[in-house]
C-alpha cells in the first residue's frame, strides 16, 4: 500500500499538478497583494484567472510540444528501421519470407503505437528509453543472455509470438532488436565485432548501423554498451586469438564512440560460466531470487577516471568473489551427498579462479589507456549464465592431467535446466539503473551548451538591463518632478501677467499656455510614447501631467477662449462683405451655442483669420494648437457674456442679403475634392501640347475647376446643392434668428435652389467662356511648322475635333442631365433633407416650381450659349469636318508650293484657296474661325516669306553665272580694260536669256510689269522681289529692248554719225571703221554708217583730224568689241534727244561735234540703263 502511494507521488504527472495547484493557489490568493506603485496588476479575478489559465495553457502547450517532438522522432525512427524489413535472404523458402514479413510488418504496427512506463510513472515513446548495445564474438552468448534475462518484451505478448526480437531490422538481417519495457538492446551480429568473415562489407554495415542510430538518436544513441566474454572463447583461444579479440572489442569500442560522439558506459559480461567445473553443482541449491542476484563487480564511478585504473581494481574484486564462494563451500560439501559432485563442487572455486588471469589480460588489452582514443568508461564486470549447455571444462584438472602426464575424464554434457543465472538484477537494477550515465552526444551538447549560455547571457543581461533601467528610470523621472517644480514659479508670474478682460489681445495668455505646453507632462507631449527608460512602473508624468492639464484648460477657458470671442465681435463689425459678416457671426455664436457648434468649422474659420493677419503671422502655429486644444474639450465654458447688441443688429443687416448668394458663395468655397478639374492638355487628347497654347501665359494642364465641368455638374454641385440649400436655410434660422430671410423656412427652399442653380449655371458659361477666349494655336516659326500644325488639325484625331467634342460635352447639361435642382427641391430633397420633407408635409408641393416637361430646365441656358460651337461637331459630316477638310487642302497646296520652290518652280499663286477658306472661317464660332484665321494669315506670311527667299536664290542663281562675264567689264564698267564679251551679252539680255527667262517664269507674279515702273508684288504685305532687284531687272529689259530689236536673237545696232561742227583750223575728219575710210568734209553734212556688232574680228575706230593748213593733226583710237561704244561714251552731249544727239568730242585740243541719229528713242549707243545696270542679286 505504502509503496503504491508512494510510487504515486513520484509520478511526474501528479508533480506537475500539485505544482500547478500550489502555484495557482498562490496567484489567487496572493496575486493582489502584488503592487507596482499604486498599480496592482493581479488586483481584478480577471487578471489572476487570466494568468492562471496561461501559466496551464503554457505548461500543457509545452507538454503537448515535447510529446509531439518524442512522437515525430519515434516515428521517423521506425521508418527508418522499416527499410530493410522486406530484405530476403536467398537461403529462405518464399514461404519463409513471406511469414516473416508479415511478423515484421506486425511487429512495426504494434511499436508505432507501443508506450512504455518509465521510473516516474510516465509513459514513453519506444524512442524514449534506453538504449543498449550488445557487443561480442559469434556465439558469445549474447542472445541466450537476452533470451534468459528474465526482461518482460511487450511486443511478444502482444503479437503471441515465442519470438521475443525482430529480426532484421533496419536493413541488415544480422542485427536483432530486443524490446522491454525498460530498454532497447541491440544484439548486434557477432561478425560486427570480430569483422573476420569480409572486412569491408562488415565494416561498412557496421559503420551504416551506427549512423542510423546518430541519425534518430543524435542526443544519446546509446546509454551504455554490454560486452560479451564468453568463458568458452577464454579456454578455446589461444593467446594470440583473444588478444585478437580483446583488439576487435576495442576498436569497436573507439568506433562507437567516436560516431555516436558519446561516451557511455561498458559492462564486460562474462558469459557462459555455466561451463566451468562445478558451475551446476554449485549453483543447484540456488532459488529464484539468488539467481537473479548480480555475481560480478561494480566500480566505483568517477567521470574522469581512466579505464585502466578500474581495470587495476579487478584483481581485489575477482578475490572477493572467490573468497565468498569458499565461505559458501563447506555448506554445499555438507548439503551434497554424491561424492562425484562434492568432488566438483570442491574445485569450482579452483575452476572460477583460473578466470582470473584470462580475464584480466582482456581487460588490460580493451580498456589500456591511449593519448589517440577516447577514454573507454568501464562499470564492471559480471559472471552470468544464460542456460546450462555443453560440455563442463574441468581446467583444474586439466592442468594437472597435463602437468602428471594423466589422462583426463571428458565431462559429460550439462543437462540443459533453462535456468539463468545472475542476469535479471545485472541487467534491472545495475544496467538499466545507471542509463543516465551515458553521455549525450558531445557535438549536440556543445550546441545545447552554447543555447544554455545564451540564455543565461540573454537571462543576466536581461536582468542588469532592468536593473539598469530602473535606475535611469528613477533619475528621469525625479529630473521630471524637479523640472516641473522649478518651473512652476515662472507659470504662476506669467499667469498673472495677462491682461484683464475685456483688454488685451489673443496673444496675451501665449506666453503662459507655450510654457505649460512646453512641460514634459503637457498633454500635448504625453499623447507621444513616453521613453521606455522613464517608464518601468516609475513614470510620474500622467500625476504631475494632470496638474498641468488642470491649469492649462483653466488658461484656455479663463484668457484664451474670451479672446478668440472678441475677435470675432471685432471681425463681425468691421467685415467689408456680407458673407465673411454672416460667417464670422456664425462662428461668433457656435462659441456660445453647443448645439450648433461644429468644432472643425469653427477652427476653420478663425484660423483663417489669423493667416489674413499679418501681425499674427508669427504666432498662426501657437495659436492654432492652442484652439485645437480648447475645442477638444466639449461643452465650452464661455466667461465672456455674449453681445447681444451685436447679435441682433448684425442679424438685421445680413438679412438684407438674399440668401441664395450666400449659398452659392459657400459652394464655390467648398469646391469638388474627389473629381478631377478639366485639363485643356487631356480634352484635346495627347496632341495638345503640339496644337494649343493658352494666351495668358497658364500651362495648358490647367482649364475649368472641376465644379463646372458635367461630372461636377451631377456628382457635387446637385449633390452638394440639394443637402446644403435645406441645411444653410436652417443655419440662417439660428443664425439670424427671426430676421432669416427664409421667411417661411423651409419654404423657401425651392426658390433658393433655383437662384443658385442660375448663379451656378452663369458662372459655369463665365468659367468656360474665360477657357475658349484663352485658347490659341501655337505659334508657328516658320511655313514648315504651320504645315505640321495644319497637318496635326486636320488628322482623324485632330486634337481641334477633340477640344470641340469634349466641351460639348462639359457644356450640354441639359441633354442626359439629372434632375435639376429645382426639380430635386420640389420633387425631393433627398438623403439629407428627406426628414426636412416629412416635417413640411405637403408645402413643396406648387407645380410652378417644379421642372415641368414642357418647360425649359434651367441647364439649358448653358446649351444656349454654346449651340454654335455645339453645332460645329453635330451630325455626320460634322461642318467642322469641312473646315478640317479645307484646312488639309490647304496643307497639300502649301507642300505644293514647298516642292515647287524647291525644284526651282515659280510658286502656285493662293489666291482662290485663301477665299475658300476664309469663307470656312467666317462660318465657324470662336474660337475656332479666329485661331484658323490666325493660322492662314500665319501660313500665307511665311509661304510669301519662304517664296521671297525661293525667288532671291533664283535670282542669285541667274546673276551668279553671270558675275563673272559681267561685273568689272566694258560697258558696265566704265573705263574698264575688260570688256563683256558679246556672247555673254546676248545669253544674258537677249529675248529668251537668262534674265528674260527669269522674269517669265520664275518671278511671274512676284512682278508687276504692267506699269511704266516695274514693282514687287506684297500679297501679303511681304515684297517677294527686293526694289533694287525689280529696277535692275527693268533695266535688262530696256536693254533687251534696244539692243535686240524685233526679238532678234543677236543685239543689233545701227546709228548714223553725221559731223556737224568743227573748230578753226580743221580741214577735214577721217573716221575709220575696221580699216574703211570715211573723210568728212566740215559744212557737207556727211557722215559714218555705225552697225554693231561689227564683223571685223578685230574692230577698231580711229578718228583723225587734217589741218586746214594740210598737216595732219591730232587723232583717237578706239579698239575692241566695243569700239563704238567707247567712242560715243568719249563724247560729251550738248543738246538733241534720243534720236539726234548732239555729241562734242576733243581730238587732241580741238572739239570737233557730231550728230548721233539713231531709228528709236532707246538709242543703245547711248542708253542710261546700261550704265545703270547692276546684277541681281536676290
Amino acid at each position: 500500500m505504502w509503496a503504491k502511494l508512494k510510487s504515486f507521488f513520484k509520478n511526474r504527472w501528479v508533480l506537475s499538478a500539485i505544482g500547478l495547484l500550489v502555484l495557482s493557489l498562490l496567484i489567487w490568493f496572493a496575486g493582489d497583494a502584488i503592487a507596482i506603485y499604486d498599480a496592482r496588476p493581479l488586483g481584478s479575478t480577471g487578471a489572476r484567472l487570466g494568468l492562471i489559465a496561461l501559466i496551464i495553457l503554457g505548461f500543457a502547450a509545452w507538454e503537448g510540444f515535447k510529446h509531439f517532438r518524442a512522437w515525430r522522432a519515434n516515428k521517423a525512427m521506425l521508418a527508418a528501421l522499416s527499410g530493410g524489413g522486406e530484405a530476403s535472404n536467398a537461403a529462405l523458402s518464399q514461404r519463409e519470407v513471406a511469414e516473416l514479413k508479415k511478423r515484421f510488418d506486425d511487429a512495426l504496427s504494434t511499436l508505432k503505437t507501443a508506450r512504455f512506463e518509465d521510473k516516474s510513472g510516465g509513459r514513453n515513446f519506444l524512442y524514449q528509453l534506453p538504449w543498449y548495445m550488445f557487443i561480442g564474438a559469434p556465439g558469445s552468448g549474447k542472445t541466450t543472455a537476452l533470451v534468459n534475462s528474465g526482461l518482460r518484451f511487450p511486443l511478444s505478448e502482444k503479437t503471441g509470438s515465442k519470438d521475443l526480437q525482430i529480426k532484421g531490422v533496419g536493413g541488415t538481417r544480422n542485427c536483432d532488436w530486443w524490446f522491454t519495457d525498460e530498454a532497447v538492446l541491440l544484439d548486434t551480429a557477432g561478425r560486427y565485432t570480430t569483422q573476420s568473415s569480409n572486412q569491408e562489407v562488415d565494416a561498412a554495415a557496421w559503420g551504416g548501423f551506427l549512423n542510423l542510430l546518430k541519425r534518430f538518436r543524435p542526443r544519446q544513441p546509446l546509454n551504455g554498451a554490454i560486452i560479451t566474454l564468453s568463458v568458452a572463447d577464454l579456454y578455446a583461444q589461444n593467446a594470440d586469438e583473444r588478444a585478437d579479440y580483446a583488439r576487435s572489442v576495442r576498436a569497436r569500442i573507439q568506433e562507437l564512440y567516436k560516431t555516436l560522439g558519446q561516451r557511455f558506459p561498458l559492462y564486460v559480461m562474462v558469459t557462459k560460466c555455466d561451463l566451468l567445473a562445478g558451475f551446476s553443482e554449485f549453483c543447484a541449491d540456488m532459488g529464484r531470487e539468488a539467481r537473479a542476484q548480480v555475481w560480478g563487480m561494480t566500480f566505483p564511478f568517477q567521470a574522469d577516471a581512466k579505464a585502466e585504473a578500474a581495470a587495476g581494481l579487478f584483481d581485489k574484486e575477482f578475490d572477493a568473489l572467490v573468497d565468498r564462494l569458499n565461505l559458501r563451500l563447506l555448506t554445499r560439501m555438507e548439503e551434497e551427498r554424491d561424492p562425484q559432485r562434492r568432488a566438483t563442487i570442491f574445485a569450482f572455486p579452483q575452476q572460477v579462479a583460473g578466470l582470473k588471469g584470462l580475464v584480466r589480460s582482456f581487460l588490460d588489452e580493451v580498456f589500456q589507456s591511449s593519448a589517440f582514443s577516447e577514454e573507454p568508461m568501464l562499470r564492471g564486470v559480471y559472471l552470468t549464465s544464460g542456460t546450462q549447455e555443453g560440455s563442463p571444462i574441468d581446467r583444474v584438472l586439466g592442468n594437472i592431467s597435463r602437468a602428471y602426464g594423466l589422462e583426463l575424464q571428458v565431462l559429460p554434457p550439462a543437462a540443459s535446466s533453462g535456468r539463468s543465472y545472475f542476469l535479471t538484477r545485472l541487467m534491472r537494477d545495475v544496467v538499466f539503473g545507471e542509463s543516465d550515465l551515458g553521455g549525450r552526444s558531445a557535438e549536440i551538447e556543445r550546441r545545447a551548451s552554447r543555447i544554455a549560455f545564451a540564455g543565461y547571457t540573454v537571462l543576466g543581461l536581461g536582468t542588469l538591463a532592468l536593473l539598469a533601467g530602473w535606475a535611469v528610470s528613477f533619475v528621469r523621472n525625479q529630473a521630471l518632478v524637479t523640472e516641473v517644480a522649478a518651473a512652476t514659479p515662472a507659470l504662476t508670474q506669467q499667469a498673472a501677467a495677462i491682461p484683464k478682460l475685456p483688454a488685451g489681445d489673443v496673444r496675451d495668455p501665449l506666453p503662459a499656455l507655450e510654457a505649460l505646453n512646453a512641460l514634459p507632462v503637457a498633454p500635448s507631449k504625453r499623447q507621444d510614447s513616453v521613453a521606455l527608460t522613464q517608464r518601468l512602473g516609475l513614470y510620474q508624468g500622467d500625476k504631475l501631467g494632470s496638474q498641468v492639464d488642470s491649469s492649462y484648460q483653466g488658461l484656455l477657458r479663463d484668457a484664451f477662449l474670451p479672446r478668440v470671442a472678441l475677435r470675432l465681435e471685432q471681425q463681425v463689425r468691421s467685415a467689408d462683405s456680407p458673407e465673411v459678416r454672416y460667417e464670422a457671426l456664425k462662428a461668433y455664436l457656435m462659441l456660445y451655442d453647443p448645439k450648433h457648434l461644429v468644432p472643425e468649422e469653427l477652427e476653420a474659420w478663425v484660423n483663417a483669420d489669423w493667416e489674413n493677419d499679418a501681425s499674427l503671422r508669427a504666432d498662426q502655429q501657437a495659436l492654432s494648437k492652442h484652439l485645437n486644444a480648447a475645442l477638444k474639450r466639449l461643452p465650452l465654458e464661455m466667461v465672456l457674456p455674449i453681445d447681444r447688441n451685436l447679435v441682433d443688429e448684425t442679424r438685421r443687416q445680413l438679412a438684407q442679403a438674399p440668401l441664395a448668394q450666400r449659398v452659392f458663395n459657400r459652394l464655390m468655397r467648398m469646391g469638388v475634392r474627389d473629381l478631377p478639374d478639366f485639363k485643356l492638355s487631356e480634352g484635346a487628347g495627347p496632341s495638345a501640347s503640339l496644337a494649343f497654347v493658352r494666351a495668358s501665359g497658364k500651362p495648358i494642364t490647367e482649364g475649368v475647376s472641376a465644379l463646372f465641368t458635367r461630372k461636377g455638374y451631377d456628382k457635387a454641385y446637385l449633390g452638394t446643392a440639394k443637402t446644403l440649400v435645406p441645411q444653410l436655410v436652417e443655419e440662417e434660422a439660428w443664425v439670424l434668428g427671426p430676421q432669416a430671410s427664409g421667411g417661411g423656412g423651409l419654404k423657401a427652399v425651392p426658390k433658393v435652389m433655383d437662384d443658385v442653380q442660375r448663379l451656378y449655371l452663369n458662372e459655369y458659361i463665365k468659367a468656360w467662356d474665360a477657357l475658349l477666349g484663352d485658347i490659341r494655336l501655337k505659334p508657328t516659326p516658320d511655313l514648315n511648322a504651320s504645315v505640321q500644325l495644319m497637318t496635326l488639325l486636320s488628322a482623324g484625331d485632330s486634337p481641334l475635333r477633340q477640344l470641340l467634342q469634349a466641351v460639348t460635352k462639359e457644356t450640354k447639361l441639359a441633354t442626359g442631365a439629372a434632375t435639376s435642382a429645382t426639380g430635386v427641391a420640389a420633387g425631393q430633397i433627398d438623403r439629407a433633407a428627406s426628414a426636412i420633407k416629412e416635417r413640411i408635409g405637403g408645402l413643396l408641393g406648387d407645380p410652378k416650381l417644379a421642372a415641368g416637361d414642357g418647360m425649359m430646365k434651367p441647364e439649358a441656358m448653358v446649351e444656349k450659349h454654346f449651340e454654335k460651337l455645339h453645332q460645329m461637331v453635330a451630325g455626320q459630316p460634322a461642318p467642322l469636318d469641312a473646315v478640317l477638310a479645307v484646312l488639309k487642302e490647304y496643307e497639300v497646296f502649301l507642300r505644293g508650293n514647298q516642292e515647287a520652290m524647291a525644284r526651282g518652280s515659280a510658286p502656285q499663286p493662293d489666291s482662290m484657296i485663301k477665299a475658300k477658306i476664309l469663307g470656312e472661317a467666317d462660318r465657324m464660332a470662336p474660337p475656332v474661325g479666329p485661331m484658323l484665321k490666325a493660322l492662314f494669315v500665319a501660313a500665307s506670311v511665311q509661304g510669301d516669306a519662304g517664296k521671297k527667299d525661293a525667288l532671291g536664290a533664283a535670282i542669285g542663281g541667274a546673276a551668279a553665272g553671270a558675275k563673272a562675264a559681267l561685273e568689272g567689264r566694258y560697258p558696265f564698267a566704265r573705263g574698264a580694260a575688260k570688256e563683256m564679251g558679246l556672247d555673254d551679252f546676248s545669253n544674258l539680255f537677249k529675248p529668251g536669256g537668262t534674265l528674260d527667262t527669269l522674269v517669265k517664269t520664275q518671278l511671274q507674279g512676284a512682278i508687276d510689269t504692267n506699269g511704266a515702273t516695274w514693282k514687287a508684288l506684297a500679297p501679303n504685305g511681304v515684297a517677294l522681289v527686293k526694289d533694287a532687284d525689280v529696277a535692275n531687272l527693268q533695266r535688262a529689259s530696256v536693254i533687251r529692248e534696244a539692243f535686240f530689236p524685233g526679238g532678234s536673237p543677236t543685239p543689233k545696232v545701227q546709228a548714223n554719225l553725221v559731223l556737224t561742227k568743227v573748230e578753226d583750223g580743221v580741214g577735214e575728219v577721217n573716221i575709220t571703221v575696221d580699216g574703211q575710210l570715211t573723210k568728212l568734209i566740215p559744212g557737207a553734212n556727211q557722215g559714218v554708217a555705225i552697225n554693231w556688232p561689227s564683223t571685223n574680228p578685230s574692230p577698231q575706230i580711229r578718228i583723225s583730224l587734217l589741218l586746214a593748213n594740210k598737216t595732219e593733226g591730232p587723232s583717237a583710237s578706239y579698239e575692241g568689241s566695243w569700239a563704238v561704244f567707247r567712242l560715243v561714251d568719249a563724247m560729251r552731249q550738248e543738246g538733241g534727244d534720243a534720236t539726234r544727239m548732239v555729241l562734242a568730242l576733243m581730238v587732241g585740243d580741238r572739239k570737233i561735234t557730231f550728230e548721233l541719229r539713231s531709228g528709236s528713242v532707246r538709242n543703245p549707243l547711248r542708253l542710261p540703263e546700261l550704265a545703270q545696270f547692276k546684277l541681281p542679286n536676290g
